[in-house]
């Protein structure tokens, strides 16, 4: 109704007839706008232990199929970029339905982490904007069947490509932790600039150092000493850092 965001429905006859009781003729329904994204978008995947259950797909206001994907490997991130059109209704949506590939615990239907399925892990999915790197929407793992959401694209990246310099934090994701054998870290930068990449013991000494220059880095550790670590990436005077737990 207007500018509102209330939508009604009134029922003015019933079998063409005045109804003869009116007080419950009016429905009222909050209307939840879509969110507006640009026309480049990032999926960002983490997959657990159990990725023969995931697939995702975007399609358009017609159904057409945008983009699918499945056959993923378990513990890993996948980032793929799609390209869409402007002033378009999008769907994107996220399966577990697929068939597990676990004898001993068998379920899907449970999302990318659910506390009484620890056998699964945790994975996560997130939409990043394909510019600038920031994430526009991040989902809550513990979904069940499907992730369904609808989105609009409205307006073109900008033609240079260039980011937007300093405004998007850095993101650190750390998996798993605590871990026990192999550590995997995965960064997205808040732009495509040189950054340097420093882990820390608990006393504070340097244990690893690395040097990037992108807007994504991905790698692992292993036969690390058991303890607390802290990670730290410093880009263009963006500093973040996250801890993590060696077993």
């Amino acid at each position: 109704s207007g500018v509102s965001d209330v939508f009604y429905a009134k029922i003015l006859k019933v079998n063409n007839l005045q109804d003869e009781n009116n007080e419950n003729n009016i429905m009222y329904s909050k209307i939840t706008n879509t969110p507006t994204w640009p026309n480049r978008i990032i999926v960002v995947l983490t997959t657990n232990n159990d990725a023969s259950e995931n697939y995702y797909k975007i399609t358009d206001a017609k159904g057409n199929v945008i983009r699918s994907k499945g056959n993923f490997e378990n513990n890993k991130v996948y980032r793929d970029t799609v390209d869409l059109f402007n002033g378009i209704c999008y769907k994107f949506e996220l399966f577990d339905d697929g068939p597990s590939s676990s004898t001993s615990n068998p379920l899907n239907k449970d999302g990318l982490g659910w506390w009484a399925n620890s056998d699964d892990g945790y994975g996560s999915i997130a939409i990043k904007n394909g510019l600038t790197n920031a994430t526009l929407k991040n989902f809550n793992v513990d979904f069940g069947t499907k992730i369904m959401h609808n989105f609009f694209t409205t307006f073109p990246m900008d033609i240079t490509g260039t980011p937007v310099k300093g405004k998007v934090p850095i993101s650190i994701l750390v998996f798993p932790n605590p871990s026990d054998a192999v550590t995997k870290f995965s960064i997205d930068f808040g732009a495509n600039l040189p950054a340097q990449i420093s882990i820390y013991d608990v006393t504070g000494k340097l244990v690893y150092e690395r040097k990037s220059n992108g807007y994504y880095e991905e790698f692992n550790l292993e036969q690390m000493s058991a303890g607390m670590y802290t990670i730290m990436v410093m880009q263009d005077g963006n500093i973040s850092s996250e801890k993590f737990v060696v077993k």
